[in-house]
């Protein structure tokens, strides 16, 4: 949800959108994401935040929620499925099987993905909502790539065998 792009918006608009502690103007920008602004509205000049018409096109990004589940299937106990997202590593061993993570994404964002297992000539897979999106078989098995998350809560599911 974003402040309208016009100069005909209300206080009202700006306290729906950005959620402060108390409906003020003061708050808003308290509480605003200060990378949210559209700097091609700044009534002011000198970069000043005070009026209301900086916040014409405010846009914060919105979250989703990704469910990742990993399924581990492979032959060695400690074989290790390992699928990382943005920078943070998610781990299940042959040992435990599955696991599921609910993780916060942001929406409508470029996340790489990287799936690898710890063995050789194993495969991975990696789906979306039940679509294949990539695998990969041999040695090292590891798929790469970057993914557009959606504007809605969505569902990650790796499996390694």
């Amino acid at each position: 949800m974003s402040v309208p792009n016009t100069n005909t918006f209300s206080l009202q608009d700006v306290v729906d959108v950005v959620d402060p502690t108390t409906d003020d103007l003061v708050d808003c920008f308290s509480d605003a994401d200060s990378s949210a602004f559209n700097s091609s509205y700044n009534p002011n000049g000198a970069g000043n935040n005070n009026n209301i018409l900086n916040f014409r096109d405010y846009s914060p990004s919105t979250n989703v929620t990704m469910t990742l589940e990993l399924e581990n299937y492979l032959s060695g106990a400690s074989d290790t499925l390992s699928v990382t997202i943005s920078g943070t590593t998610y781990s299940v061993t042959a040992s435990t099987s599955t696991a599921t993570h609910n993780i916060t994404v942001p929406a409508s964002t470029s996340i790489s993905i990287q799936g690898t297992t710890s063995g050789m000539w194993q495969s991975i897979e990696i789906f979306d909502d039940y679509s294949l999106w990539e695998d990969d078989f041999g040695s090292p098995p590891y798929v790469s790539f970057n993914y557009t998350t959606p504007s809605s809560n969505f569902y990650l599911y790796a499996m390694a065998y």
